[in-house]
């Protein structure tokens, strides 16, 4: 679980989820000024959950509201 971090103004990813990362929960996290502000790379199943985000720009775009 990734739950109620701040990542803000890094020259990469804020919070990276690799391709091989999956069913990971990633709740109320808060990233702005990043590379990718929140990258989840996995497109296998079990895909990782994501709620209450706030961010500028992920990948995909519907992480963050």
């Amino acid at each position: 679980m990734i739950k109620g971090n701040t990542s803000n103004n890094n020259v990469v990813d804020g919070i990276l989820l690799s391709a091989d990362s999956n069913d990971n929960d990633v709740f109320f996290n808060r990233a702005f000024g990043n590379t990718i502000d929140i990258n989840d790379q996995n497109v296998a199943a079990p895909p990782n959950k994501f709620k209450g985000n706030k961010c500028d720009n992920s990948n995909p775009l519907t992480i963050c509201n």
